[in-house]
């Protein structure tokens, strides 16, 4: 009898384990992943360092947030690291002001060094305010969606002169450029062989003068780079006061030697 109930007590805790055994598998993980955190528009290269990071950061084209790149008519989201290390995919999320439904527009798996994300989608209109958000979806199947950001393109500006690869002698050239279109303001840059600052003009240009713009560069400014070719581009900015933000586009990149 006594070998009995010793047999028929392991059995029970054998049961007892078994069974919460499978209940701890069943539900692992029912936690979503923290949610991720979009990064708004921090603004351009030129202005005051963001406090975004949690310290004063210098803006570059990398760290802007949200925001148009120079080889489309394309827009980059950006996005915090994510904190879960289990997301499995992120399915990325579209809609504006005219078609209000959001759409998938693309996913990344696995997302886990991946902070940005260029929509190269060749029908983006422009003054058209295009919203964004991710949604996380973990191994389990948990998902958690984001905050949404938005940007609104411009047309580029066609860079007119220099020619691309030409020489350019500070001492009596312009940078020209065209614009079809409006723009109340437009920022130059000039920028060294890795793509760092060199120089832009003090104050932007503002102008109505569609046909006729151009700045000088500096002599000094481009000295120090005699025998190397240098990058420019223009970018072009149009305030909308009702969403509080600049429609906003960058020309395609050009060089230029300096002689």
């Amino acid at each position: 009898m006594k070998k009995f109930l010793i047999i028929l007590g392991i059995l029970i805790v054998a049961i007892t384990v078994i069974s919460c055994s499978g209940k701890d598998e069943k539900e692992v993980d029912k936690i979503p992943p923290y949610p991720p955190t979009m990064i708004p528009y921090l603004g351009a290269m030129g202005d005051p360092p963001t406090n975004y990071y949690g310290q004063p950061t210098p803006i570059t084209d990398e760290n802007s947030g949200i925001d148009t790149v120079a080889e489309g008519d394309w827009i980059r989201i950006a996005w915090k690291p994510l904190i879960d290390e289990d997301v499995a995919m992120l399915r990325i999320f579209r809609f504006n002001e005219l078609d209000t439904e959001p759409v998938q527009i693309d996913s990344i798996a696995p997302p886990r060094q991946t902070t940005s994300y260029v929509d190269k989608d060749n029908d983006l209109l422009e003054r058209v305010w295009y919203s964004y958000f991710i949604e996380a979806i973990d191994f389990a199947g948990n998902t958690s969606v984001s905050d949404t950001v938005s940007f609104g393109l411009l047309n580029k500006p066609t860079l007119t002169y220099p020619p691309n690869g030409a020489p350019f002698d500070a001492t009596r050239d312009s940078l020209k450029w065209e614009f079809a279109g409006f723009a109340s303001r437009y920022r130059v840059y000039v920028m060294d062989p890795e793509h760092k600052l060199i120089w832009k003009p003090i104050e932007d240009l503002h102008t109505a003068l569609e046909n006729d713009l151009y700045v000088r560069v500096p002599v000094n400014a481009l000295t120090p780079y005699r025998g190397q070719y240098l990058y420019w581009r223009v970018d072009a900015y149009d305030w909308d006061e009702g969403q509080q933000q600049d429609f906003k586009s960058k020309s395609m990149e050009r060089v230029f030697y300096v002689p």
